[in-house]
């Protein structure tokens, strides 16, 4: 996925009702609509805001110090995206990369699991 098809946020459909509820739509509502085409359990998966262009994220190795990694994804939506290849369960991801100072060999601090 490129960085432009992740912003592609809003598209226009028509709706039609097969019983329209009573007394409760109003002319110039919205609705948010997820589709979901395709499911899977038990995945290795991570927030998708870490992924990178070119499907690369930032490691945490052992040292604590930023690597960059190639993966290999799945299905994804906004918040998720399936890892098939390039990280394994336990693996830290960088999921903030906002600073000016990120780069491979930065020594990072990462956040205790909630």
């Amino acid at each position: 996925m490129t960085e432009i098809e992740k912003q592609a946020r809003t598209v226009d459909i028509e709706v039609d009702f097969l019983q329209v509820p009573a007394d409760t739509l109003l002319v110039g509502y919205s609705a948010d609509v997820e589709v979901v085409l395709e499911r899977k359990d038990n995945v290795l998966r991570i927030p998708t805001q870490a992924i990178r262009q070119n499907n690369k994220i930032w490691l945490v190795d052992a040292n604590n110090r930023l690597t960059e990694q190639q993966l290999e994804t799945g299905l994804s939506n906004w918040s998720f995206t399936e890892i098939r290849s390039g990280l394994k369960a336990g693996d830290q991801v960088l999921i903030s990369f906002d600073q000016d100072n990120i780069k491979a060999g930065v020594a990072v601090q990462p956040k205790k699991s909630q």
